[in-house]
């Protein structure tokens, strides 16, 4: 089983109320005490606001004010976060990889769109290279100017 969080304090409770209930059922039907083994798993991941900030700035220069938006909290799991909790400032972002146009077409059948990891799921390939390809680029040079330069300097000339 995965419990998910997004903090380690909601974790540890969870975890703790499952393990009162496992002993609770266990009781109540006069079963030996259950053995319960818990994975630490993998911490709830972290964007770091200062740099979510500075790289949304340099993403809608690059993409447009209207293709940047901020998405909502997620319960996938990530390793990725391990790098924040080790004090590494990080930003996770996700990548558009399907068209308008075949999102219409899914719309249009009253369909959702397959997930990520199903198996009907394919992108965009050129547009998702492109797009992905620059945004990392231009993420990587407004990262890499010294400090006492300007933010948001790190679009790439077109």
């Amino acid at each position: 089983m995965t419990v998910r969080s997004f903090s380690a304090e909601v974790r540890e409770h969870l975890l703790a109320a499952i393990e009162r209930k496992a002993l609770a059922v266990a009781i109540s039907n006069n079963a030996l005490e259950p053995l319960i083994q818990i994975s630490k798993g993998t911490p709830s991941l972290y964007n770091d606001p200062e740099l979510s900030a500075r790289l949304t700035r340099v993403l809608k220069q690059q993409l447009g004010q209207d293709n940047v938006e901020l998405s909502a909290m997620s319960m996938g799991g990530e390793d990725f976060s391990r790098y924040g909790k080790a004090g590494v400032p990080s930003l996770m972002y996700l990548l558009g990889a399907v068209s308008v146009q075949r999102l219409d077409d899914y719309a249009d059948k009253n369909e959702s769109p397959p997930s990520l990891h199903s198996s009907r799921f394919y992108p965009d390939i050129e547009a998702s290279l492109i797009t992905g390809i620059n945004t990392m680029v231009s993420a990587v040079l407004e990262l890499l100017q010294p400090a006492d330069q300007k933010e948001g300097q790190g679009k790439l000339s077109e």
